[in-house]
């Protein structure tokens, strides 16, 4: 099985390097599905390509592929092309970027950190699998959760859809307990925020 995770290569708030740690994750793990027999291939900014060495024969950027797109230098016009990426599955500047990509790797499955319409739009129409995941609700000090939704993250999440089915369905003792635990010691005052 062939997987590409896929670390949004467009400079998400102006900083190309934003998703860099998530590289780091996703290299630990892909290491586990390496030894499961499953080849896994990442899709990275330019940036973050020149900053990993250490990973560099499973990353391929927009340059690997002949693709560099032109990014506007205003902040304004920058998020205005983020939110074009979020919903434009034409979108000029990436569309070309993703096609390459997808031809050239041709992966079972894609994971995603972000909503990109694109690469929706492509896997879509290919049958490949896409997974979007994201951090949980919860950051540091309390522990890291991650989620992973087929449909997208944040607003663009399945939730609404689900929650609606699942509201009204009692708990398991194992769900209770996991409740009762965020209420006591997850939502409890952090001793650095009390020192302040």
């Amino acid at each position: 099985m062939r997987v590409l995770f896929f670390v949004e290569p467009f400079p998400v708030r102006g900083r190309p390097l934003d998703f860099q740690w998530v590289v780091g994750r996703w290299l630990a793990l892909s290491q586990e599905l390496t030894r499961r027999g499953a080849s896994p291939l990442f899709a990275v900014s330019d940036a973050i390509k020149a900053a990993r060495p250490d990973a560099a024969p499973w990353l391929l950027s927009p340059a690997d592929l002949g693709v560099s797109p032109a990014l506007p230098e205003e902040p304004a016009q920058l998020d205005a092309e983020w939110v074009r990426l979020m919903t434009d599955p034409d979108m000029p500047i990436w569309h070309p970027f993703i096609e390459a990509l997808l031809e050239r790797t041709r992966p079972d499955a894609v994971v995603t950190w972000t909503v990109n319409a694109p690469l929706r739009a492509a896997t879509a129409e290919r049958g490949i699998v896409l997974m979007h995941q994201e951090l949980g609700p919860m950051r540091p000090p309390n522990p890291v959760l991650y989620f992973a939704d087929p449909r997208g993250v944040n607003g663009a999440s399945s939730l609404p859809d689900v929650w609606p089915m699942v509201r009204e369905q009692p708990l398991t003792l194992e769900q209770e307990l996991e409740l009762e635990w965020l209420r006591t010691e997850a939502m409890a005052p952090s001793p650095l925020k009390s020192s302040r």
